[in-house]
């Protein structure tokens, strides 16, 4: 196989610092005009990676509505297939990033090998990688940039790999507000990345790809959106209505049998619920367990 990815740095390599770097089909150019807030998803990956994306892609839906660019320490001697190999996995359109293209949603953007990348203005931006830094960090590279550009609409993914690449990163992206996912050292072929990520307390879950790519599919289905003209009452059950869809998402606790008083007056956020009946993710460490 001609794919290899290069080994990560160690702890103490510094981040080379934010770059000042440099054609759309027109129906996907359309959905960025009018869909401009879909979150963008960053995926780094090093050794041992390509299983993980391959995973990834696998379980991921077609339809999310999301972007996803995919970092990968790759060796300048090799040709990558990461194209061809993911498209066995999934039928998203996967495209090489170029520079000042536009991020379209419900496509994978791959890093081209001896490149430098960062988002700006929802717009992928490259140079050539400057041999003279040494060893490149380009997951944290492309994060930091994500948090500024989208800020809570930033997704931060790492898979498996040696060294710490992303770890800066996605301390930017939670202070930005958005989400940090990363695999579970468990399932990882090199558990470096992940297990560096998660020193840092700031990861929302530690899942297997499989699952990281459901959870990512969960945060794209649209809540219940209350209309502007009905009464307080009306407001409050539509409200109510929100959060148990949450919950049967979420946990796969349906709550559709139960009378709707039933439901107020037990409810685990209620003021009436005791602290131990408040309900935990199931589906793997929180932020707050991870950082425990």
């Amino acid at each position: 196989m001609a794919q290899q990815a290069d080994s990560g740095e160690g702890p103490g390599q510094s981040d080379p610092g934010s770059a000042d770097l440099g054609s759309e089909s027109p129906a996907r150019a359309s959905l960025v005009e009018t869909a401009p807030d879909f979150h963008i998803v960053g995926v780094g990956a090093s050794a041992g990676g390509l299983e993980s994306l391959e995973r990834f892609f696998t379980h991921l839906p077609t339809d999310t509505g999301m972007a996803f660019v995919v970092l990968q320490h790759l060796s300048p001697d090799f040709k990558s297939l990461m194209d061809e190999l993911l498209a066995r996995r999934t039928s998203l359109p996967i495209r090489q990033a170029e520079d000042d293209m536009p991020v379209a949603p419900d496509t994978i953007y791959l890093l081209p090998p001896m490149k430098e990348m960062i988002v700006r203005d929802r717009r992928l931006l490259l140079r050539a990688r400057d041999p003279r830094h040494g060893l490149a960090l380009p997951i944290d590279h492309f994060f930091r940039s994500l948090a500024q550009d989208v800020g809570d609409r930033a997704i931060a993914v790492v898979l498996s790999g040696s060294g710490s690449d992303g770890s800066r990163g996605i301390q930017e992206v939670s202070r930005a507000g958005g989400i940090v996912l990363c695999e579970s050292p468990d399932t990882a072929k090199f558990n470096g990345m992940p297990l560096s990520a998660i020193a840092t307390g700031v990861v929302d879950q530690v899942l297997p790809p499989d699952q990281i790519a459901a959870a990512i599919a969960g945060l794209s289905r649209p809540i219940l959106a209350a209309p502007t003209d009905i009464d307080e009452a009306g407001a409050d059950d539509l409200g109510v209505n929100a959060i148990l869809r949450l919950l049967r998402d979420e946990y796969g606790i349906d709550f559709s049998h139960y009378k709707s008083s039933t439901v107020t007056r037990r409810h685990p956020c209620s003021p009436t619920a005791t602290p131990g009946s408040r309900m935990r993710r199931s589906s793997g460490p929180t932020r707050s367990s991870v950082r425990a």
